[in-house]
């Protein structure tokens, strides 16, 4: 018997059948003798399946988002008007779905709820404003124009590297032979893979925008583009255009805008015996500098005072920490697989935490609700859209399965397919556009799961023919006819329109009156700490990894005790020099036996290196020193 994996289409079969199955089940439920009835008035956002249909569903939910957003700003700007000016101002989302937020009414359990986080961000906010000189509102425009991303794959690109397949000898054989079959067969072994196809977006400050697709459309490399860290490093080629208020990313005057993105990957990676204090306290002194002053003020004293006090209070830890709901454990382990720690939903929190430690107002999330269920993912991304609100912050997330509920809580969605754009633009329009087109959604299948299936080839199912269009749209077709709709063309209008962000170095310059000018001095630097400051903060985190784990310091305890009893006993009160030099060989040996079992703890760190490493937490060097200082304790012991 063979085993068949099924693919990503059979998957969506047979959920489509589940749904639609789950749907007649639901008609038969619902159906009743008094459906003719006057329906009572109701305070609730959502409607009886049997009197709305699943797009009243959506756009209810949207409405629903908007009122809570009316009632949050309403609540937050109460005591002054000053604290939150920015948002009475009326901005684009506000009408993007042609709902009015007073459609609906909130009962007194959603006001309550709304009531209770915004009195919790209205004063963190004045907590921050009071004690800290940072810039909280930072708004980067991200404008992206004809964005492609190639690389070139052969048909042994997916080996895992090993020490075999990395050599010189490697190499040049595999050379040979390629040359050799290439003649055989008359073309080339090698093949161009685009990966990203003419992408253009605008991405404004204070919005979410949900980035939808099947797997390998090219999420990931679109998050990794904009955050600034797409490899070039075997051969992949880049070109077009993302720019920052302006700025590219290759600007020659040492501006590293990287430090303003924070970049969540899909897997929680964490020293597990750090508590979530510590994780944070970390990311802070790494990022930051371990100091609430901001650059551009260093010479005041009296920020300099408040700077120092918040310092030691931990302000800024302390209000991620509230934000994202982690302070009542923030004295417990972080944990994984193996150390007990917080849940799943908190481990993940942690990882978004971590990547906020520098007020980042950019945040990438790639496919942030892995391992999490729709409750928490709902919670995490309702936290993001009142953050974004507040303080200006751009939100991109990805994410494969999201509920109507979460989908609703996003300004804007990005479909993509096989590397293409075919949708880009506020959440009520885009069924109406696909619709337009000749794509309809069944009423038993919510928007996510329709738009994902709309980006394979499964999307050929809700296609309808019209004279003009007999047959479905290929990819490549859909891109082609986004880009000369209304919404490709509001792209294209906004990328050549004036911008509303500039940057300034803090120098007397021609200012424009239309022009919001952010200092960039707050991101000439690539680290924010020294070669000495990072190599003692490495150490002092690798020292306190290595006291917590004690089943380790026991046992080599243990080892070198009976080691030491065995040897000096076989060889005690020894003259023979043959027999000294076996001592010290066998020695040796114990001690590289020893360290060999540590070897797996060093393969799992290199992951987590890797993650600070990529967002500019320190540079290898300390990484290295301090890890070498950190094992003197366990070598001293090993060898006395």
């Amino acid at each position: 018997k063979t085993t068949v994996v099924p693919t990503f289409s059979r998957f969506c079969d047979r959920k489509w059948k589940v749904a639609s199955h789950k749907w007649e089940m639901l008609k038969r439920a619902t159906s009743s003798d008094d459906d003719d009835e006057t329906p009572q008035p109701r305070t609730s956002f959502l409607k009886p399946i049997r009197d709305a249909t699943r797009l009243d569903h959506l756009r209810l939910l949207v409405a629903k988002r908007k009122a809570r957003q009316k009632h949050l700003k309403r609540i937050i700007t109460r005591p002054s008007v000053d604290d939150l000016e920015h948002l009475h101002q009326k901005s684009s989302d506000d009408d993007d779905d042609n709902i009015a937020a007073n459609e609906v009414e909130l009962d007194r359990d959603q006001i309550k709820d709304v009531e209770t986080k915004a009195r919790s961000l209205r004063s963190l906010k004045k907590e921050l404003a009071e004690n800290t000189s940072f810039q909280q509102e930072f708004p980067i425009e991200v404008l992206i124009d004809k964005l492609n991303y190639s690389a070139t794959i052969s048909h042994d690109s997916n080996k895992i590297r090993t020490v075999y397949n990395t050599g010189l000898v490697y190499y040049m054989v595999k050379y040979w032979k390629n040359r050799q079959k290439e003649a055989d067969e008359g073309e080339s072994l090698e093949t161009t893979k685009n990966i990203l196809e003419n992408i253009s977006l605008t991405l404004k400050p204070g919005k979410m925008y949900l980035v939808l697709g099947p797997p390998g459309s090219g999420k990931s490399s679109l998050l990794k583009a904009i955050a600034g860290r797409l490899s070039v490093k075997n051969g992949e080629e880049i070109s077009g255009n993302v720019m920052y208020n302006g700025r590219t990313l290759n600007s020659s005057d040492n501006f590293h805008i990287q430090n303003a993105i924070a970049f969540v990957e899909q897997l929680d990676r964490h020293a597990p015996r750090l508590t979530v204090d510590e994780t944070f306290e970390f990311a802070f002194q790494c990022k930051q500098g371990g100091t609430h002053l901001d650059t551009t003020v260093k010479n005041d004293t009296e920020a300099k005072e408040q700077a120092a006090q918040a310092d030691k209070d931990g302000i800024f830890v302390k209000s991620t920490e509230k934000s994202l709901g982690l302070d009542h454990v923030k004295d417990t382990f972080v944990g994984d697989d193996t150390v007990r720690g917080v849940s799943g939903g908190q481990r993940r929190r942690v990882t978004v935490g971590e990547m906020m430690m520098n007020g980042s107002p950019i945040v990438c999330g790639d496919e942030i609700s892995n391992g999490l269920d729709s409750a928490v993912t709902f919670d995490m991304i309702e936290t993001f859209m009142q953050l974004g609100k507040v303080y200006k912050r751009t939100h991109l997330i990805s994410l494969l399965q999201p509920s109507p509920e979460t989908v609703s809580l996003f300004d804007e969605i990005i479909l993509l397919a096989e590397g293409k754009l075919i949708y880009a633009g506020p959440i009520g329009e885009v069924e109406s556009y696909f619709a337009s087109l000749g794509y309809t959604a069944p009423d038993y299948l919510d928007i996510a799961d329709f738009l994902q299936l709309l980006a394979t080839s499964d999307g050929q199912k809700f296609f309808t023919s019209s004279g003009d269009q007999p047959c479905a749209h290929s990819t490549s077709e859909l891109a082609a006819v986004f880009q000369e709709s209304e919404a490709g063309n509001r792209i294209q209008s906004l990328l050549n329109a004036p911008l509303k962000y500039s940057w300034s170095d803090g120098s007397s310059e021609e200012i424009k009156s239309d022009v919001e000018y952010l200092d960039s001095r707050r991101f000439r630097k690539k680290y924010a700490n020294s070669i000495l400051r990072s190599t003692w903060l490495i150490l002092k985190r690798c020292l306190i990894i290595l006291k917590r784990d004690r089943r380790v310091l026991i046992a080599n305890a243990v080892k070198n005790s009976i080691m030491g009893v065995s040897v000096g006993g076989v060889f005690y009160q020894t003259e023979d020099v043959i027999s000294i030099l076996g001592v010290l060989f066998q020695g040796m040996l114990f001690i590289m036996l020893g360290g060999m079992t540590t070897a797996p703890a060093f393969v799992e760190e290199r992951a987590i290196y890797y993650k600070h490493a990529d967002a500019n937490f320190f540079s290898p060097y300390p990484f290295i020193l301090a890890k070498a200082l950190s094992k003197l304790p366990q070598t001293i012991m090993d060898c006395f």
